[in-house]
């Protein structure tokens, strides 16, 4: 039978094939949101790896930034024992006005060994007992009576007498001055440096705590937040998806569970001497170690410590250094970081996001994980230019340290250690430096503000403004008691703000950042800004921070700015002799800094740069610009797995010894 119609074909054709569409449809809907949701997932993880290892890269900006004042505390003291213990030797720079010294003079000439000597006209005395190495004044002859009846003799002997007697306590006197002047520079020097190093370590334990989670610089959890960062990017069906059971933070430095694994505190030990007088009808003087047996004068206080006896125990606090584990008290040059345990965060999460066709049956599971790392600062230079995989510190001798001119480390765990040529307190100023403090021009690179203010140019008023021990008694600490070994202990003031006395200014000054620092720390200008926050108590539990320079908080805050500001006007006008010290604290911003979404390298166009200056907590408070300290940066896992790392210095190579566990 013939049809007379043909229509509807095609709508049974699209009947028959409407739900392959339907099927072709609903897959690529639902493939076009799981790639979105992947997408989103692993830009969530990113963040999230991104946010934890800013919190990273702060704490170990903290402990940088502390490490670098260990050195400013050194440099202090070499300042006060090599330029202003040393001042009365006739030799001295300083003693010699008018006179420019090439840098590559050295002071030492001889072999004379710097010491602590104070009685002398700049600190305020009318005699100089500090002229020469060896003191060896002849005694005051006794008048022989010749004619009895004769009353002036007797007069003239008994006054010669007294000259006999006064000489004698002089004598004796200016050995237990200069023993307590150096005992009051090692106490303040020791009590500093505990400050900084228990900062470091309570930062460093935190780190070292946990290998899943560790509290930021204002004592939140970093997991949490971590969390917080992932959820608020997720879309609704990842967060609606996510596996709570399967999400992981993994903080490599929390793998040690030791901070000395990736942490060592690099100790030094070195020779500080004073000079030793006795009086023998004369006056006899030699220095001493001041550690050394038989280093001790006996004298009334304040000069020294009233005998015979035992000296208080601030004295051997001060004057000995403690081979006891962990002691915070020990000479130190600071800490340095192991290069094999490397700094980074990794983050890993699951998400099982349910799609609009896709409503029964078990869910597409999507994972993601994304590691961050701090890069581009310093937390200090290694001691030695060479660390081996597997060794806990940094190996080789004297001619491959890092500073050049620092006096031998020392571990308490060796028997002994041999003594190099560096065995007084020293620093280099700038990279390669063979002579520090030795070199004559350093010695003398503030010598005309030095020279205006004891001879009374640069002074409120027409009278010489000599040195004077007074200046130090504020110090707290003194000679009665020991500070507790557990921490705590107070500021020392070692500035105490610029309304002080004067000589404060020349410390800040001498010590100021030079080219060796900018080289090998992150140095922060604007510690306080960032490290002395509020929420920095619930770390320390409540207990002072240690301020910059010792200076005393709240009131007298004194920070890298302030310091470089008042270099500029102590300095010297000749650059030749001051060629390595920091004029700009802009010069200081030498951390890495964006240029583009994945350049990592330095742009040369803010370097030493700075837009949109303020009190901005970021390291270097330069919101536009260089930066200080460490920046981040999203990497690998096949880095972080590699076995060609190049890490330890040259011929050092191979992977990391904490690798990722995801």
């Amino acid at each position: 039978m013939q049809l007379r119609s043909q229509r509807g074909q095609m709508a049974l054709f699209i009947a028959l094939i409407f739900q392959v569409l339907f099927v072709f449809f609903a897959m690529i809907i639902n493939v076009g949101l799981i790639v979105h949701d992947k997408i989103n997932l692993q830009n969530s993880v990113d963040l999230a790896a991104y946010y934890a290892a800013q919190r990273q890269a702060e704490m170990l900006n903290a402990i940088g930034h502390y490490n670098y004042q260990i050195r400013q505390a050194w440099k202090l003291l070499t300042f006060r024992y090599r330029v202003l213990g040393d001042l009365g030797f006739k030799q001295h720079p300083i003693q010699q006005p008018g006179v420019n010294f090439p840098d590559i003079a050295a002071y030492e000439d001889g072999g004379r060994p710097p010491n602590v000597c104070v009685n002398h006209s700049f600190w305020g005395f009318n005699q100089n007992l500090c002229y020469n190495t060896e003191i060896n004044i002849p005694p005051i002859p006794r008048l022989t009576i010749i004619n009895p009846f004769l009353p002036f003799n007797f007069v003239a002997q008994g006054l010669i007498d007294q000259f006999r007697d006064q000489a004698g306590l002089d004598c004796n006197g200016t050995a237990s001055l200069n023993f307590n002047m150096l005992i009051k520079w090692l106490l303040a020097y020791r009590a500093q440096i505990s400050q900084s190093k228990m900062a470091i370590r309570k930062y460093a334990d935190i780190l070292s705590s946990d290998p899943n989670n560790f509290l930021d610089i204002r004592g939140e959890s970093v997991a949490e937040g971590v969390q917080k960062t992932l959820r608020e990017n997720l879309t609704r069906t990842n967060l609606a998806g996510i596996v709570e059971d399967n999400f992981r933070m993994f903080n490599s430095l929390g793998q040690t569970g030791d901070r000395k694994a990736w942490l060592n505190e690099v100790l030094i030990t070195p020779r500080i001497l004073y000079t030793f007088t006795r009086e023998d009808g004369g006056c006899k003087g030699i220095a001493i170690p001041i550690d050394g047996q038989g280093a001790l004068p006996v004298g009334s206080p304040p000069n020294g410590y009233p005998g015979p006896g035992s000296p208080p125990p601030a004295v051997e606090f001060a004057r000995k250094e403690s081979s006891a584990e962990d002691y915070l008290y020990h000479s130190s040059f600071g800490f340095e970081k192991n290069p094999w345990v490397m700094a980074y965060v990794g983050v890993y999460a699951e998400t099982e996001p349910r799609k609009p066709f896709l409503p029964f049956g078990k869910p597409i599971k999507l994972t993601a994980r994304a590691y961050a790392k701090p890069f581009g600062g310093r937390v200090g230079p290694w001691f030695f230019k060479q660390w081996p995989r597997g060794s806990r510190k940094s190996n080789g001798n004297q001619f491959t340290q890092t500073d050049l001119v620092m006096p031998t480390s020392f571990d308490p765990a060796d028997e002994e250690f041999s003594e190099s040529t560096n065995i007084f307190p020293n620093y280099a100023r700038f990279p390669g430096d063979l002579l520090g403090l030795r070199s004559r021009a350093a010695l003398a690179v503030l010598k005309k503000g030095l020279i205006n203010y004891l001879t009374g140019a640069g002074a409120t008023s027409s009278a010489p403004q000599p040195l004077s021990v007074a200046f130090y008694e504020e110090m707290p600490g003194g000679l009665a008691g020991v500070p507790s070994t557990g921490g705590g202990v107070p500021s020392v003031g070692l500035m105490l703000g610029y309304n002080g006395p004067w000589i404060r200014d020349f410390e800040a000054a001498a010590i100021s950042p030079d080219l060796f620092d900018a080289m090998y720390y992150s140095v922060e200008p604007n510690a306080m800004g960032n490290y002395i926050t509020p929420g920095a108590q619930k770390i320390f539990q409540n207990q002072d921070l240690p301020y910059d320079l010792g200076s005393l908080p709240p009131q007298f805050p004194v920070g890298i700015k302030k310091q470089i500001e008042v270099l500029e006007q102590l300095k010297s006008e000749d650059t030749s002799m001051n060629f390595y010290l920091i004029n700009d604290w802009k010069n200081l911003l030498t951390g890495w800094a964006p240029s583009g979404a994945y350049e990592y390298d330095f742009p040369q166009g803010v370097y030493a740069q700075c837009e949109q200056e303020g009190q901005i907590p970021i390291p270097g408070t330069c919101a536009v610009g260089g930066r200080a300290g460490y920046s981040v940066k999203i990497i690998s896992r096949n880095y972080l797995t590699s076995e060609e790392l190049s890490l330890g210095g040259p011929g050092q190579v191979g992977p990391i010894q904490n690798p990722p566990p995801f």
